[in-house]
C-alpha cells in the first residue's frame, strides 16, 4: 500500500481551500456562494432556511431575507461588504462582516431555523456609536 499521509498537507495542495474547520464549525472567508448551507426545520427536509459562504438568508420555498446598513452618507448590502466570514454550524449559521465605507465598525449576523412551524430569527448586532 502506497503512503498517502502527506497528501492532504497544505504545502502539497496547488489552490487556496474554501473552507476551513473553526471550533466545531466550517468556516469560509469572502466566499462567493449563497444559498448552499441548508438550516433544516423540524417539519422535514422540504421546509429549510437556506444560508451560504456570503451573509443573508431566504426560504427554500419562499422570499429572501435582506439586509443593508446605512450611515448619514453611505447605504451597502452586506452581501455586498469587502470582508466576511460565515461559520456553519447544524441549525445555525453565523457572519462577521465589516466595510472600509463603515471604518471601524464590525457587524454579526446569526440566522437560526425556527424549531416549531416555518420561519427564522435573525440576530444582526450593529456596533454602537458615539
Amino acid at each position: 500500500m502506497a503512503d498517502t499521509s502527506s497528501e492532504n498537507l497544505k504545502s502539497n495542495i496547488d489552490e487556496v481551500l474554501q473552507y476551513l474547520p473553526d471550533e466545531g464549525a466550517i468556516m469560509s472567508r469572502n466566499g462567493l456562494n449563497q444559498s448552499n448551507r441548508p438550516l433544516y426545520m423540524s417539519n422535514g427536509i422540504f421546509e429549510t432556511v437556506l444560508t451560504g459562504d456570503a451573509p443573508g438568508a431566504c426560504f427554500s420555498s419562499g422570499p429572501v431575507f435582506s439586509i443593508s446598513i446605512a450611515a448619514p452618507k453611505n447605504i451597502k448590502n452586506i452581501s455586498d461588504f469587502d470582508r466576511y466570514e460565515g461559520r456553519h454550524k447544524p441549525n445555525r449559521t453565523s457572519y462577521v462582516f465589516s466595510d472600509k465605507s463603515f471604518p471601524g465598525a464590525t457587524f454579526f449576523l446569526d440566522v437560526y431555523p425556527l424549531h416549531e412551524g416555518y420561519g427564522m430569527v435573525t440576530s444582526l448586532c450593529l456596533p454602537v456609536v458615539m
